[in-house]
């Protein structure tokens, strides 16, 4: 499965390949497997059949980790290291609808510079807005639409303001929340076709 981050801190965006709790990460970003004195070779996993490999700056210290979600649970490498220190270094963390067929997703939603959880299921975003790792109510968190049944949600700065906003695509239409309201409100928006149903999807900054 592809994976990308910037893992070395040098502000571009950089692929990987996550299979079965291996990591392969283009580490310096020339597009190369150099080997693992260069690159490198990362093995971070639960073990648990379905787990689905997540990325993000979670202590934002301008690197993107690894982590994993399965059944609900998120297991983070916190630090930076690639080893799993306890809960007290690293995160096990339990965020989710409970619902079959939910997407982990990642992002700065407030743009204080670290990566936060959130989960989708049709349509339905329940994000951490704060970063605390619990749910504190709408009022602080977010519970938002936007997608539906069969769309694949995605998420970037699509405005340059800072803070990562939602996204979502199917079929090769892409729904865009460029303003960051968390509602559908074109012309603010954007609603364009761009690929194929079949064709995986990445964004970043090249």
């Amino acid at each position: 499965m592809l994976v990308y981050g910037d893992w070395n801190g040098d502000g571009k965006t950089k692929v990987g390949l996550y299979a079965s709790g291996a990591w392969y990460l283009d580490f310096n970003g020339n597009g190369v497997w150099d080997g693992p004195t260069v690159d490198k070779v990362v093995f971070w996993s639960t073990g648990q059949a379905g787990e689905k490999p997540v990325t993000g700056d979670w202590n934002g210290d301008g690197k993107t980790k690894v982590g994993v979600f399965v059944n609900g649970t998120w297991v983070l490498d916190y630090n930076g290291n690639y080893i799993w220190d306890g809960s007290g270094l690293d995160k096990s963390i339990n965020w989710s609808t409970g619902l079959t067929g939910e997407v982990p997703i990642t992002g700065d939603w407030n743009g204080d510079g670290k990566t936060k959880i959130a989960v989708y299921q049709n349509g339905t975003w329940i994000m951490d807005f704060n970063g605390n790792y619990a749910w504190d109510g709408t009022s602080v968190d977010r519970l938002s639409f936007f997608g539906g049944t069969g769309y694949v949600p995605v998420v970037g700065d699509w405005n340059g303001s800072g803070t990562s906003k939602m996204g979502a695509f199917a079929s090769g239409l892409w729904a865009l929340d460029v303003n960051g309201n968390y509602a559908w409100d074109p012309p603010a928006d954007r609603l364009f076709t761009i690929g194929a149903s079949r064709q995986k999807l990445i964004v970043g900054k090249w």
